[in-house]
């Protein structure tokens, strides 16, 4: 039986509606918002009323998380993302620090989520953080902070550490010499060393048939530097405290960030529960999302959601896949 690869459509499930607005960051810039949500007027039964905060990665967008996203629909009642500024539908906004990132989730989660859900929405029996990537990353933070607003945590790939195989010597040492010796950061970007070949296998997307995500990614020497401070001792304190149940999302063959510190952060930081749940992708390159897993992903997502304590008898599998629980 062929792999089958999921395909992004230009428009997602008719059972979703799609609408965007706008807010205005502290650094008065507007960051565009994306809301999917079930048709006004149907009726939401309390078990399938949850609301889910998604944060894309760097070079992604939630257009991109069509294959996972889409099937949630009969667990989840809406989606609202906020991608990345300088990616997706913010492009064009300027980055240069991963705070600048996460001061805008923050201001959003403060100041514009808690308004839309009670003029917008049915008010939510349970809300979700998730993220893939860099985005995962920001969302466990926002978790941690946030943890009367988001009953559980979703990360896919979450960049806790990068996967130096990526980074040839070629590349890193005269990036290091640029970091040591640039006064201003901002000022001097550079390419990542890797295109779209090392975060997915899906052929829609390395022939083009497909917009993939923006890779490689060009950033500025200054968020290169930044994105340290977000790792290591500080990132496993916040793992640490974290009170909600967390669902990880790992692929093994990950070329960008490193699938041992994942699992490892897992299973040492956070506070032991049933309801942790740690799916692992034998497979499955960086961006999961446009994997064959994909279907399945949401198939167990969906399941855990709504049974965080228990396994699911799975009825489809793309690929052979193995899931660990973390009791």
């Amino acid at each position: 039986m062929p792999t089958i690869y999921p395909q992004n459509t230009p428009s997602i499930s008719p059972a979703w509606q799609e609408s965007t607005f706008s807010f205005q960051t502290i650094d008065n810039h507007s960051l565009t918002v994306v809301v999917w949500q079930r048709p006004q007027g149907e009726t939401i039964l309390p078990t399938t009323r949850r609301v889910m905060l998604f944060i894309p990665g760097l070079g992604g967008s939630v257009d991109h998380a069509k294959p996972v996203l889409d099937p949630l629909i009969a667990s989840v009642y809406a989606i609202i993302s906020v991608d990345c500024r300088s990616f997706g539908r913010n492009k064009g906004v300027p980055l240069y620090d991963v705070a600048e990132i996460y001061a805008d989730l923050q201001l959003f989660i403060e100041t514009v989520l808690p308004n839309f859900i009670a003029e917008q929405l049915i008010q939510p029996t349970e809300t979700i953080i998730a993220g893939i990537s860099l985005g995962g990353l920001m969302a466990t933070y926002l978790a941690n902070k946030f943890q009367q607003q988001f009953e559980k945590v979703v990360l896919f790939v979450p960049a806790f550490k990068p996967n130096m195989a990526v980074f040839p010597l070629t590349w890193v040492v005269p990036n290091l010499l640029k970091l040591a010796f640039t006064k201003n950061k901002k000022a001097v970007s550079v390419w990542l060393p890797y295109g779209v070949d090392a975060i997915t296998r899906n052929p829609a997307y390395l022939n083009g048939t497909l917009p993939a995500p923006e890779v490689p990614l060009y950033l500025s020497l200054n968020f290169l530097k930044t994105v340290k401070d977000w790792q290591g001792k500080r990132l496993k304190n916040t793992l640490n405290n974290l009170k909600q149940s967390v669902f990880l999302c790992v692929a093994e063959q990950d070329k960008v960030s490193s699938t041992p510190e994942m699992k490892r952060l897992f299973f040492e930081q956070l506070p032991p529960k049933k309801s942790h749940k740690l799916l692992s992708l034998p497979d499955a390159f960086h961006d999961v999302l446009l994997e064959p897993e994909a279907p399945w992903i949401a198939e167990v997502l969906a399941h855990w959601l709504v049974h965080p304590e228990t396994h699911i008898a799975v009825t489809q599998r793309p690929q052979p896949i193995g899931m660990e629980s973390f009791n």
